[in-house]
């Protein structure tokens, strides 16, 4: 079955790239009113957003950043845009609502079609099918994201046709009639790709297929009255070849269902009120007493709870519910929608403010912030203007971006000598490859990409080694090492070799990669007790770091022989603190998560701290990472005292 990317009716951004070509982006000295703003989406980091008072710009930041970019001021109004991979697809306001597609850095602006499109509903295997609106044209078309192979599909007769699904070669559709017209009539079909063989799966004059799920063979849908408004919504199912027509569920509004890991979830609007779930087949009814509501736009599942908009017991706003409803937790007010959960925070905007005046009166969007799936640290994201354009790379302004630039930013990430650039600078802005409000390794990897990719060469000076940096040379010794742990364990540590040995190991396995080996040592230190274990990961595994124990009883890898679990290690810090290829490393990889590194993202042991340990800090005495590194107190900090101790011996 081929993978499909539905859009129906909704914005949906789908993707952004990983590398990021980024050029001019806009400097601003600070937050702008949250009046001022309208949020199109957030996907993959990345807010995409509009300025009130610009109406055909679009604009995306990382929320952490204080810069954004500016991609286009051509954005029709009233239009929807979508995004696949690093391409925008939207109508041209300066050339008439014509069919284009930007790249998400701002280049690459090119015509797709001279039709003018109301939706795209689906993109699938590089075609988009979209409803034109070209007088000539109206109907439903599809074309390759590349702009060629433009096919018209239908001259239907119905007001308004929805492609809902693209799988095996088969168009799965809905068709409206009787909004403009006299007869009222709602059908659901099928057609092969190349418009050919259509068939009807659902004909029915008495009721209103809506908000049609397919999975597998089966489609899930609401069929309601045909009144306006509808006297009832009931929940069903059938085959994908209209057959088996099956009610699983009465009451259930059309967006008030999704489906997640073979069960269905699900809120009635009448009695009994509240959340349910059931499976596929409908069996298993479960009924939980809390009412989220616009449960199909604001529920995200993750980690086994469902985080979404609610209200109960005289509480509403934003909570989180365990998915198999053992329990509840209220998280914070005044909350409209969700827009995703990444790396433990939600962010959301609050409910929709509105001004009176004598004119009347104006809605204007909420605020957006975010905030811990915990309940705690509430932060508002603010949204810059645009006064400035710089370009990326150019850390010392002198015009060019090569390898001076790449020298001055290893030299900031690295600490050498005096730090070169200062935040809320010119220079911290061009060195913030790709606008996170952050500089570290990510940054140092897409300068060298973009400065290779113009044709530059990359051959500045090795900057000398810092002590807090993962790659360089051991400077504690063997016996300052093993006098250390024997000390500190009191000789109770357990191995499937002897002290000297595992050391040995150590200093052989870095040596190799270029890892200073002996504070990597300290790392397992650090994470198995001073060797004497007793978390979740046992002696006999050889795994000296806690690779792959990730909480909740995992006792993650086991590695057959000490070197191999030493090697490991040695890997996953490469991997961390630099961008060598896989193959280039001296031994075949032992560490069974090096493809879920970031490459280069970690040059210091600091920068370890909520990515090899998370959160890496006490979040009860420090509100973020930084303080805790400030203070000496992160995970990268503790190794690096460790090795201060044995330097000390």
């Amino acid at each position: 079955m081929k993978k499909i990317i539905c859009l129906i009716l909704t914005i949906c951004l789908l993707s952004t790239v990983f590398f990021v070509p980024l050029n001019a982006f806009a400097l601003s000295p600070g937050p702008i009113d949250k009046s001022e703003f309208d949020i199109i989406e957030f996907k993959n980091g990345w807010f995409y957003y509009k300025i009130l008072t610009e109406e055909n710009s679009l604009y995306r930041k990382f929320p952490n950043s204080p810069w954004n970019m500016k991609i286009t001021d051509d954005i029709a109004s009233n239009s929807k845009i979508y995004i696949l991979d690093d391409w925008i697809y939207y109508n041209s306001q300066s050339d008439d609502y014509k069919f284009y597609r930007i790249k998400t850095d701002g280049t690459n602006n090119t015509k797709i079609s001279e039709d003018q499109y109301s939706s795209i509903r689906t993109i699938s295997d590089d075609w988009i099918y979209y409803w034109s609106i070209s007088s000539a044209e109206t109907g439903y078309s599809k074309i390759r994201t590349n702009g060629t192979g433009r096919t018209k599909l239908t001259n239907s007769n119905y007001d308004e046709i929805g492609i809902h699904d693209v799988i095996d070669d088969w168009i799965y559709y809905y068709a409206y009639a009787g909004v403009y017209t006299i007869e009222s009539k709602n059908v659901f079909c099928k057609m092969r790709t190349d418009s050919t063989d259509s068939k009807v799966i659902y004909d029915e004059s008495d009721s209103w297929i809506n908000n049609p799920t397919m999975i597998g063979e089966w489609i899930y849908y609401v069929k309601s009255s045909p009144s306006s408004p509808p006297s009832w919504f009931n929940l069903y199912r059938m085959r994908a070849d209209g057959t088996e027509d099956t009610l699983l569920a009465e009451n259930v509004n059309s967006f008030d269902y999704f489906v997640k890991n073979d069960w269905i979830y699900f809120r009635h609007t009448g009695a009994p009120y509240g959340v349910h779930k059931m499976r596929l087949d409908g069996t298993e009814k479960t009924k939980f007493e809390i009412n989220f509501y616009k449960i199909m736009k604001n529920v995200i599942i993750q980690d086994d709870w469902m985080y979404g908009c609610y209200n109960t017991d005289g509480f509403s706003g934003l909570g989180k519910l365990q998915t198999d409803f053992s329990e509840s937790k209220n998280l914070t007010t005044n909350v409209s929608r969700i827009f995703a959960i990444e790396d433990n925070w939600i962010y959301y905007q609050e409910n929709t403010v509105y001004e009176y005046d004598n004119n009347g009166y104006f809605a204007y969007p909420g605020k957006i912030n975010k905030i811990k799936t915990d309940g705690t640290d509430k932060t508002e994201i603010h949204f810059p203007l645009t006064n400035v354009e710089l370009e990326k790379g150019d850390i010392n302004g002198d015009g060019k971006v090569n390898g001076m630039d790449l020298l001055l930013l290893k030299q900031h990430i690295l600490e050498v000598a005096n730090k070169t650039i200062g935040e809320n600078t010119e220079a911290f802005f061009a060195a913030d490859m790709n606008g996170d409000g952050k500089i570290n390794g990510m940054d140092l990897l897409l300068l060298k990409k973009k400065i290779l990719d113009s044709g530059g060469t990359v051959d500045p000076p090795k900057p000398p080694e810092k002590p807090d940096s993962i790659m360089g040379s051991v400077t504690a010794t063997k016996e300052q090492i093993k006098s250390l742990i024997t000390e500190k364990s009191g000789g109770n540590y357990k191995l499937n070799c002897t002290l000297d040995e595992l050391i040995d190991l150590f200093y052989e396995e870095g040596e190799l990669e270029g890892v200073r080996g002996d504070v990597a040592m300290c790392q397992s230190i650090l994470e198995t007790g001073w060797f004497r274990y007793g978390g979740d990961v046992s002696w006999e595994q050889n795994n000296y770091c806690g690779m792959g124990a990730v909480g909740g009883g995992a006792s993650g890898a086991t590695f057959n022989t000490p070197r191999l679990g030493v090697r490991a290690q040695i890997h996953h810090l490469k991997a961390y603190a630099t961008t060598v290829p896989a193959e280039e490393f001296k031994n075949p990889i032992a560490s069974p998560r090096f493809h879920l590194v970031t490459r280069g993202i970690a040059p210091l042991w600091t920068d370890l701290s909520g990515r090899w340990a998370v959160p890496g800090y006490d979040t009860k005495k420090y509100a973020n990472v930084e303080e805790a590194i400030a203070a000496g107190e992160d995970y990268g900090s503790k190794i690096l005292a460790i090795h201060k101790q044995a330097l000390n011996r």
